[in-house]
């Protein structure tokens, strides 16, 4: 177990403000080890110093002993203890190996119900625009990445538009795009056969289908709630335990308004 970390201080043995927290913490989980035994658990990688007569210091803290379970109360002992000291004004946290692996388990989780999404998002959109399979997505407020491939790269890579929205775009997918611009009625007036085909291009708009919309808009809040997970997994910034429930509870939501929506489909056939 590693975790890394950096230290704003302004003391002449910053070694020694480590040392002591890291004995404080282990003794606090009743781990007796000696001086020497502590001193092999950190590594000091650099101390600069700065203009307003303080220093910045880098460190790396090692602690196999510690159990999984026993992982955080260790690191909240060892973190207080250094924050009481009168020389340290900030200690910032950035590489956990813990962590990273509990976030791995979450990444593969929302990437899991990502593309159990973007399944159902594909069947929905093609039963409503069947016409065109690279373009399903004209009529909504979507904003691709550069990056977004051609047509002809989407089938080379074997996926669709749904692959490169952002998770916030899912939220918006019940309902198209208002029309505020001449040039977009004008665009809608060019590709419409008749007079009759523009005005239900105007008038009906978006997801007819009355299951498809109530599931659309049934997923919103869950997504919001899987969003603000994602977002921190990704960043590497810290869940709080309430919003982790609530990741729990907006998961197992969502898997089974996706085993609803299957079983209705496969009724409906």
């Amino acid at each position: 177990m590693k975790v890394n970390f950096q230290l704003l201080h302004d003391s002449d043995d910053f070694d020694a403000i480590i040392f002591d927290a890291l004995k404080s913490a282990l003794e606090s989980l009743y781990i007796e080890k000696s001086d020497d035994e502590i001193k092999l658990l950190y590594e000091n990688k650099y101390n600069l110093s700065l203009l307003n007569s303080k220093w910045i210091a880098g460190f790396e803290v090692e602690a196999n002993d510690i159990s999984l379970d026993d992982h955080e109360a260790f690191l909240e002992n060892y973190v207080n203890k250094m924050k009481e000291d009168g020389h340290v004004f900030a200690l910032i946290k950035f590489h956990d190996e813990i962590r990273f692996k509990t976030y791995l388990n979450y990444y593969r989780e929302i990437a899991k119900v990502e593309m159990h999404l973007r399944e159902i998002l594909s069947c929905i959109f093609y039963y409503e625009y069947s016409d065109d399979f690279y373009s399903l997505l004209e009529e909504y407020e979507i904003n691709f990445p550069k990056d977004t491939p051609p047509q002809e790269g989407l089938q080379e890579r074997l996926e669709n538009q749904f692959f490169y929205l952002t998770f916030s775009n899912y939220f918006t997918l019940d309902r198209p795009k208002e029309i505020r611009h001449v040039k977009d009625m004008n665009a809608i007036l060019e590709s419409s056969d008749s007079y009759e085909g523009f005005r239900d291009r105007i008038c009906n708009r978006g997801i007819k289908n009355e299951k498809h919309r109530d599931f659309l808009a049934a997923i919103k809040q869950d997504l919001q709630t899987i969003e603000s997970v994602r977002n921190a997994v990704a960043h590497n910034r810290t869940i709080s335990p309430k919003n982790l429930g609530h990741y729990e509870t907006a998961r197992d939501h969502l898997i089974e308004r996706f085993k609803v929506f299957w079983d209705d489909t496969s009724v409906e056939k």
